[in-house]
């Protein structure tokens, strides 16, 4: 605490020397501390009991008082003793969220407006109130960035859905899972960077914002702090050798130094900027598979969202689960699975199982054996909506009935099996093929 004193009052003289005065009021000039090593907890509750969180020192003649916090706000951004970033890109998701709102209509499922455009304007949008000072940002851990990730990602997601028509319900929604765009797939249809390679190319503009115009001193400043904990310097370390591994165009920048790149990147600065835009804006690149490094990463696809409620300009949060999705649809749009048109009985068709049911013939059909339902999906609906809504409040509403259809075990009518296809439209002769557990298992 001693060092951070004299620090203190080196600030206080270098500005006075400029005609300058540091205002060490709250918000205003602040320390942020990390207690770290061998008698961590004892100068914390040093600084923090004894001395109220604040140290003293003197010079020109007067006394100050630095505060120290364990969160600091400057521009808009906020830095943690913990160098945690998850505060700050919760933060910043909200903020997206509460912006792009405005824009659903407007703009997003505005079909009137190219893809290109319309990308262009809320990339606008998210860099100005969602992402900017991102290039300060050191490299997001795996629930950082999924905070970050998820609502960018449902407006992309959202100018893509507004592209699909609005067709037939029963032709439309085979399956509920349709519903769920992946992220590998908005990306590639609408063109856009993954928010990933988005702060990535924001930090290395800032490298290169520092390179060209920041004195030497500050690079200094930067290049003794590289092996400190979420180093910003580090972190651009990495995303420079990402990116020369990536683009074949830097392939002899590739293992070299930051000194060797920050002489380089001097030399040209807007060649190299244009070059990591150019890199990074690769469609293969924003497939998951070539920056989702770990397991956690790989699980930040965003929730499922609705596409009727995305195609006209609703705004509506994206929900966790596919059988969420299947109610919101059910009670929102009256769109049920196709499954509930395609058969009126208890059996199975296509396989000729009796479950008793309709309920259990329904989970066969929807979860358990899809090539019962991508057969019986040749054939047109037997019963019409309102017919399939009438028996299934008939078949749930009375629970003794479906626990007493529950106990009796299910087993195979006799009969002539019909003539199966492939996904080609070629039939199947292959014994077996109406086994539930796949094609080409033989009966015993």
């Amino acid at each position: 605490m001693k060092d951070l004193a004299v620090a203190g009052a080196i600030v206080v003289r270098v500005f006075a020397t400029f005609g300058f005065s540091v205002n060490f009021s709250d918000g205003k000039t602040e320390a942020v501390i990390a207690f770290n090593g061998k008698g961590a907890n004892k100068n914390k509750s040093k600084l923090y009991n004894e001395m109220g969180g604040v140290i003293s020192f003197q010079t020109l003649g007067q006394s100050w008082s630095l505060r120290c916090v364990d969160m600091y706000k400057h521009v808009g951004t906020k830095t943690h003793a913990s160098a945690s970033m998850f505060t700050e890109t919760r933060t910043r998701a909200a903020l997206i969220s509460s912006t792009l709102k405005p824009l659903r209509k407007r703009v997003v499922a505005n079909r009137s407006v190219e893809i290109k455009k319309r990308v262009l304007i809320i990339d606008a949008h998210i860099m100005s109130r969602g992402l900017y000072n991102a290039g300060t940002w050191p490299t997001l851990h795996a629930s950082e960035l999924k905070a970050i990730h998820s609502p960018i990602m449902s407006v992309y997601r959202a100018i893509a859905n507004s592209e699909l028509r609005k067709s037939d319900p029963y032709t439309f929604c085979e399956s509920f899972d349709k519903f769920h765009i992946t992220d590998d797939s908005v990306l590639w249809k609408i063109g856009a960077m993954a928010p990933y390679h988005t702060i990535m190319l924001a930090r290395l503009n800032l490298f290169i914002r520092c390179v060209v115009k920041c004195n030497v001193y500050i690079l200094k400043l930067l290049f003794v702090a590289r092996n400190g904990r979420r180093s910003w310097l580090a972190s651009v370390t990495h995303d420079l050798a990402y990116v020369a591994f990536k683009c074949d165009k830097l392939a002899e920048m590739r293992g070299a130094h930051i000194c060797v790149w920050a002489n380089t990147i001097r030399s040209r600065p807007g060649s190299f900027k244009q070059l990591f835009k150019t890199a990074l804006s690769q469609p293969r690149l924003q497939l998951k598979a070539s920056w989702a490094t770990t397991a956690a990463l790989k699980e930040t696809d965003a929730a499922f969202s609705c596409h009727l409620c995305d195609y006209d300009g609703a705004y509506r949060p994206p929900f966790k689960s596919h059988q969420a999705l299947a109610v919101h649809m059910c009670k929102q749009h009256g769109i049920r699975h196709i499954a509930h048109v395609l058969v009126d009985t208890t059996h199975c068709p296509i396989c000729l199982l009796q479950f008793h049911s309709r309920v259990r013939l329904l989970a066969h059909l929807m979860e358990k054996n899809p090539f019962c339902l991508n057969q019986l999906k040749r054939s047109d609906p037997v019963i019409t909506q309102d017919q399939a809504l009438e028996l299934d409040k008939a078949n749930g509403s009375s629970a003794r009935a479906l626990k007493g259809a529950s106990r009796k075990p299910v087993f195979r009518l006799q009969g002539p099996l019909v003539l199966a296809y492939d996904e080609n439209g070629v039939p199947i002769t292959t014994p077996g093929n109406h086994h539930p557990h796949g094609i080409g298992r033989q009966w015993h």
